[in-house]
């Protein structure tokens, strides 16, 4: 096998496109020891949960369990990225300096998109011009540089599974030890991109059962049994079935059915061609932007026009495509959600009620229509290197001018989101001083009186008072460098009793006055550490440092 890694020419399509990655973040963001440039948006909390995972003990039950991340939360790495935090956190725990992997990782997820985008077009041809074309255009996708630039949402840069999926999907043998291999890569690195994985296998066993080849059922169940059989005893081993607290979201989120059409996320373009036209440059729908961006580029949407020229030889294999673009769909329906929004009009429809909860499950519901999004992009470079019409020489010639028309269409969204990527690096709202560092030594704990619920369906008092302060996340910064247990957790989904429970026990703290020890009390002013805090037993004391409240506790 390795070696024909060695000889395969994929292997440097990896490389390259790693190369290509590490430029797009900059190489100053590579390195591990760089973690001032994370404490802006999403990134913050990847690299704030990694900082904590790498401290926790390598045997502990659930193995993905965040023991001093909001303790007594249940906290879990489930939903984000823990594949990397899994490996690595065994490594990095013989170190005290402050490290990050995601500059490596955003990398690393570039070049493993152009590794399996070229995997994919060499299932159809040969011609290695055309795989370079093709894979090109599949890697020059917009809802992959919006996520890691713009959103940055570096959870969201594995991608590349999807591609992964879609090549054992349109492989010619069930290969299961892949499928299981693939599944379990999925639901450590994303819950969004799992359950498309799982809609994938779902549109595969389909697909088999509608082969004329499969004469028995159970010669088309029995390998996909095992492989469901196996992928659940991984997700109970990881965790996924016990995850504590309110599983639902508000469902806020949706995609507009012209999506892939509209390079527009809100406050900038994705296209330097579309724009020209009146409509994208006079829209006024606020569903077409943000999360729910889908943009395929204009050199995808022009390949899309062979799919139309070709669609004789499409229908003759509907039995392979038919199972794969129906799971996308339905994704791709969840996504647009029951009020759909079609260009600036709504359309109310009805839903199921248990449809309806497993959205409010998955709350960014429109990332579910990258899998219609990426079957639809390569079903458009699959007929133009397959094509019968043009000889090879010019389907490659025509495929590498469409992904030059690719490149500089969607350009101003490069630029835009490599330079909001490389923003300025924040600083810290108070400096940590040598006393600071005392304190990191001598206490064990971080009680932030009260804690609450950062998640955006939580609008309590408690929680827009400190989102009011920014002294909460930098605390919060400086526990997880410093080893110490939090009573605070940053959760995707409500932590409505966590939280409740916790604010309840502080409430009898303050009234008897007996606080926990070695412990470091966080208030947001001293106006509201004095209305909370009563008589303090011995070994407790007011303090503010660096305009934090505290009251410390040996």
């Amino acid at each position: 096998m390795m070696l024909a890694w060695r000889r395969s020419p994929r292997r440097w399509y990896l490389v390259v496109g790693s190369i290509i990655g590490a430029v797009f973040v900059g190489f100053d963001r590579i390195d591990p020891s760089n973690t001032a440039w994370l404490r802006r948006g999403d990134l913050a909390f990847e690299q704030v949960i990694w900082q904590f995972a790498r401290q926790e003990p390598i045997f502990r039950w659930p193995i993905l369990a965040l023991q001093n991340y909001g303790e007594s939360w249940g906290t879990e790495m489930i939903g984000g990225n823990a594949l990397v935090p899994l490996v690595l956190s065994p490594v990095w725990q013989v170190t005290s300096f402050p490290s990050q992997y995601i500059g490596i990782w955003i990398a690393l997820a570039v070049g493993l998109h152009a590794y399996w985008a070229s995997r994919l077009v060499s299932l159809f041809t040969n011609d290695e011009r055309v795989v370079l074309a093709g894979s090109m255009m599949l890697t020059l996708s917009p809802a992959l540089f919006y996520r890691i630039g713009w959103m940055l949402h570096g959870t969201l840069v594995c991608q590349w599974i999807l591609l992964w999926g879609l090549v054992l999907y349109l492989g010619k043998t069930i290969a299961v030890r892949r499928w299981v291999l693939l599944l379990v890569v999925a639901m450590l690195s994303n819950l969004y991109i799992f359950v498309m994985v799982l809609a994938v296998v779902g549109a595969a066993l389909l697909r088999d059962f509608l082969s004329r080849d499969a004469r028995h059922v159970l010669t088309v169940w029995r390998p996909y049994a095992f492989v469901g059989v196996v992928s659940a005893v991984f997700a109970w081993v990881f965790g996924l079935f016990g995850t504590s607290g309110s599983a639902k979201g508000d469902g806020t989120f949706r995609t507009n059915v012209l999506a892939f059409l509209n390079p527009d996320f809100g406050i900038d373009e994705f296209s330097s061609i579309w724009t020209n036209f009146p409509y994208f440059r006079n829209r006024t729908l606020p569903w077409e932007s943000g999360e729910g961006f889908a943009y395929l580029g204009l050199g995808s949407l022009m390949s899309l026009a062979l799919v139309l020229v070709e669609w004789r030889r499409v229908v003759g294999r509907w039995r392979t495509w038919l199972p794969l673009v129906a799971a996308g769909l339905v994704l791709f329906g969840v996504a647009v959600s029951n009020i759909a929004a079609v260009s600036r009009r709504e359309f109310t429809y009805w839903w199921p009620a248990p449809l309806v909860d497993f959205r409010e499950v998955f709350r960014a519901a429109p990332r579910f229509s990258w899998l219609l999004y990426y079957t639809v992009m390569f079903a458009g470079v699959c007929a133009l290197a397959t094509t019968r019409r043009l000889s090879i020489n010019r389907r490659a010639l025509l495929m590498l001018c469409l992904a030059l028309v690719q490149l500089v269409d969607i350009a101003p969204g490069l630029s835009t989101s490599r330079r909001e990527l490389r923003q300025p690096e924040q600083r810290p709202t108070f400096a940590v001083s040598s006393d600071w560092s005392v304190l990191a030594k001598e206490r064990k704990n971080v009680v932030f009186a009260p804690t609450f619920d950062i998640s955006i369906e939580s609008r309590d008092q408690a929680t827009s008072e400190w989102q009011d302060s920014p002294i909460w996340f930098d605390v919060v910064w400086w526990a997880s460098e410093n080893g110490l247990k939090t009573n605070f957790a940053a959760t995707a989904r409500p932590a409505t009793e966590a939280v409740t429970r916790e604010n309840q026990r502080l409430s009898g703290e303050f009234v008897s006055g007996e606080l926990r020890p070695n412990s470091m009390y966080v208030f947001r002013t001293e106006a509201s550490r004095a209305e909370l805090i009563g008589p303090l037993r011995n070994g407790c004391e007011l303090r503010t440092l660096s305009k934090v409240a505290l009251v410390l506790c040996d």
